[in-house]
């Protein structure tokens, strides 16, 4: 889930990587199960549709980051080791960022369509 190497979350590629991965089970499901691969993209898309839906904990409010990207580039440590808080930066009614709520919508729709026969979780 990190970004570039370092410690940062950023939720608008992570909503734009899980909603064409959907697109692609969607349209190429059955010869990515033929290779085997279709489990693995399961795998990794719950994991990141879960973390999606645990970012919009109440109506209106999203968020979009996890930490501050001058601080993640000086800290040179393992993510386990990380002891400090980290800042979230949010959307809602009253900060800017439709775009990224709207990837993350559309990662989410296509989700319950890829997730929708085999898992009710």
């Amino acid at each position: 889930m990190y970004d570039a190497g370092d410690h940062m979350k950023f939720g608008f590629p992570m909503a734009f990587t899980a909603t064409v991965l959907l697109w692609t089970i969607l349209e190429y499901g059955d010869q990515m199960k033929a290779a085997q691969h279709l489990a693995p993209a399961l795998d990794a898309l719950k994991w990141i549709t879960d973390y999606l839906v645990n970012a919009h904990p109440s109506e209106n409010v999203l968020y979009i980051q996890v930490g501050n990207p001058k601080d993640d580039h000086a800290c040179w440590e393992r993510p386990e080791d990380m002891k400090e808080k980290r800042p979230l930066t949010q959307v809602n009614t009253s900060t800017l960022g439709t775009e990224v709520a709207a990837e993350t919508a559309a990662a989410l729709a296509s989700a319950s369509l890829v997730f929708k026969s085999s898992d009710s979780a």
